[in-house]
């Protein structure tokens, strides 16, 4: 299976795509900043694991995954819209903030990631 992660560069992109490519999957790597990407994707050992940018991603893979940070979903979403258009999109964004080094959940003014700003 083709899957793109939007944000790929973080450490949770990172660690799926690593996941996903030693499943046999191929992955593309998607960042604001390409370049950054296919350092990444080097890094993790190349193979089934490229890199680009953000729509880039979003229009290789048959599943996309939302793997930014949860202040960036909606800006990310709108850069990539019309590519993500009849693709599945799973979400990995957690509104969350470290008070006292201990998680909190943040809820947004449309009361959920989910529903837009």
């Amino acid at each position: 299976m083709k899957v793109g992660i939007l944000g790929g560069t973080g450490s949770a992109g990172r660690g799926l795509a690593r996941r996903l490519a030693g499943a046999g999957h191929e992955v593309q790597l998607g960042s604001r900043d390409p370049e950054k990407a296919r350092a990444t994707a080097q890094k993790l050992g190349g193979g089934c694991i490229d890199g680009g940018s953000n729509p880039e991603a979003a229009s290789f893979g048959e599943v996309v995954v939302l793997a930014v940070p949860w202040d960036s979903v909606h800006a990310t979403l709108a850069a990539t819209e019309e590519e993500l258009a009849g693709r599945i999109l799973l979400s990995m964004a957690n509104a969350l903030v470290m008070i006292d080094g201990e998680p909190e959940p943040v809820v947004p003014p449309s009361g959920s990631l989910a529903l837009g700003a």
